[in-house]
């Protein structure tokens, strides 16, 4: 996944690698967001919504989390970090690929292990990556006796033997489960650093490390890099083994010289302009404290709101987790989570009890942040929780996603652009094939003449969208035939989209699409269910 909606019901066919005419940046004057849907209007039962969603989910329930998918997510997903202090850091080092954390059996998240010292192995991995995985052929001999060719991190240890930042021990040996002390990192990163002309202070900077004694130089260079602050109380503990937590802290200070602590705010503290009956306390999932959490608890398939007033807060980024709470799942429960920025549409969520959905996202200069959550499936009573909210200020700019930060760079509905396609194209909320699309386009076709799809786009971005039959169609026995076409006229795939048969097309810049309805009678429209613009380097969903 790469949107926030973690499933995709109906999905027949192949991932779609043709193009639409795309590209475009934000809308000068947004349309209004469409009206809460109370209920589920626009899914005829919510039995047949969950008996839609049962085969796809049955399907990947039991696929391990990528690093992929956790990236794409858009934010950090160890749940034994989540609460850490040095969270941020550890997000960061996940982002950049330096790690990857451990896969858990009996369990969808992977673990970081913070408190973990950090060997001698890993440590090669870690500074291996963050160079950014350079070119490398390993020997075939191996420079140390304790280390195979075939060793975990052979390449990785051999790489940074070559470059002068490991030395290993006179016996000839590398110890690569070892433990790293403290005061060897030091050496480490300086070493990675090239070694740079550095004067140590006469007068140590920590009172448990003194000039003259192993590593002095590369520790004194480390605090004066800002690198590494020691403890509150003026020790810097050289011999005391890295734990996996300050290990991502000092790998982001090193690589991101302007790092700044983010100053959190619980959601429980930011005013609300409107309260749909949510609480605030401390919610869990997956056995971990999510620490403050907005909670509702849902017995009927309803919808509810809750909106904060962030006027003049100075927040700039936002943190939840949408989720079902251990010990509180219905399991047949399915919740859509839509989140606005003022009246705009800025995310959409499908959340299950064991798929809880990370919401990761920056929220500078707005004035109203609203989340609409609809429990769309399940008769039992269950908790919907947006797990561990917050707000950050003081944020350090993203450097790997330099626009994932700025307002108004994540999604961009067709339906809610300023300038829209032919007006044979409707805005409407639709479902297809029991899903549900809020921001969608529908083309009742009239006899066979061929309807093109071109939209007055700038730049050049692709979308996605679910293209099928709306479930309120008259006739089930119609078809309609679309086919991606070039900027200059040639066909670039074609095929049939029949009643229960949707397809989930990838659209590009530079093509359009044209559909003919070929069979059937009365109105049964073709709908582009959610279709949505790509931003920059962020691909806002693919096919599971």
């Amino acid at each position: 996944m790469t949107g926030r909606r973690t499933m995709l019901s109906g999905l027949t066919g192949a991932t779609l690698t043709t193009t639409l005419m795309a590209g475009m940046g934000p809308a000068t004057a947004a349309e209004a967001a469409p009206e809460p849907i109370t209920g589920i209007e626009a899914v005829e039962t919510a039995e047949q919504a969950a008996a839609d969603l049962a085969v796809q989910w049955e399907a990947d329930a039991d696929a391990p989390v990528t690093a992929e998918a956790q990236a794409a997510a858009g934010m950090l997903f160890f749940l034994d970090a989540r609460r850490n202090q040095h969270v941020h850091a550890i997000h960061w080092a996940f982002q950049a690929g330096i790690t990857t954390g451990w896969p858990v059996e009996g369990s969808d998240y992977p673990r970081y292990r913070p408190s973990a010292p950090v060997a001698r192995d890993a440590m090669a991995a870690f500074l291996y990556r963050l160079a950014g995985s350079p070119e490398y052929t390993p020997p075939a001999v191996s420079p140390f006796r304790d280390v195979s060719t075939s060793t975990m991190f052979y390449k990785e240890i051999a790489w940074l033997t070559e470059q002068g930042i490991a030395r290993g021990w006179a016996d000839g040996t590398y110890r690569p489960w070892e433990p790293v002390n403290r005061d060897a990192m030091a050496a480490f990163l300086y070493r990675a650093a090239g070694t740079p002309h550095y004067v140590p202070p006469t007068d140590s900077t920590f009172r448990d490390v003194t000039p003259g004694q192993e590593h002095y130089k590369e520790i004194a260079w480390l605090a004066a890099k800002g690198i590494s602050t020691g403890w509150a109380d003026g020790t810097y503990r050289p011999v005391e083994p890295v734990q996996r937590d300050a290990m991502a802290a000092f790998l982001y200070r090193y690589a991101v010289p302007e790092w700044r602590t983010p100053t959190p705010t619980a959601l429980e503290k930011v005013p609300v302009a409107h309260n749909g009956g949510f609480t605030f306390r401390s919610a869990r999932l997956d056995g971990y404290d999510l620490g403050s959490s907005a909670v509702r608890e849902f017995s009927a398939q309803e919808q509810t709101v809750l909106d904060l007033d962030t006027a003049g807060a100075g927040y700039e980024k936002i943190e939840t987790v949408f989720a079902v709470e251990d010990g509180h799942e219905d399991p047949e429960a399915l919740y859509r989570v839509q989140v606005y920025y003022e009246d705009r549409i800025r995310e959409i969520a499908d959340v299950r009890p064991g798929h809880p959905v990370v919401y990761d996202d920056a929220a500078a200069d707005q004035d109203r942040i609203r989340f609409e959550v609809t429990k769309l499936a399940g008769t039992g009573t269950s908790t919907f929780v947006l797990g561990g909210a917050r707000m950050l200020s003081d944020v350090t700019p993203d450097l790997l996603h330099p626009d994932r930060y700025a307002p108004h760079q994540r999604v961009y509905f067709l339906s809610h652009t300023e300038e829209q396609p032919d007006e044979s194209f409707v805005r409407r909320p639709e479902a297809i094939a029991g899903e549900y699309f809020p921001n969608s386009l529908s083309y009742t076709g009239i006899g066979q003449t061929p309807q093109l799809l071109e939209h007055p786009l700038q730049g050049e971005r692709g979308f996605t969208a679910e293209i099928g039959l709306s479930d309120r169609s008259a006739d089930p026995s119609t078809q309609y035939q679309v086919r991606v076409l070039s900027a200059d006229g040639v066909e670039q795939e074609s095929y049939t989209i029949a009643a229960g048969a949707p397809r989930w097309a990838t659209v590009g810049a530079g093509e359009r699409v044209e559909v003919t309805r070929v069979t059937g009678t009365g109105e049964s429209p073709l709908v582009l269910g959610d279709a949505r613009f790509w931003v920059s380097g962020w691909p806002l969903q693919t096919a599971p």
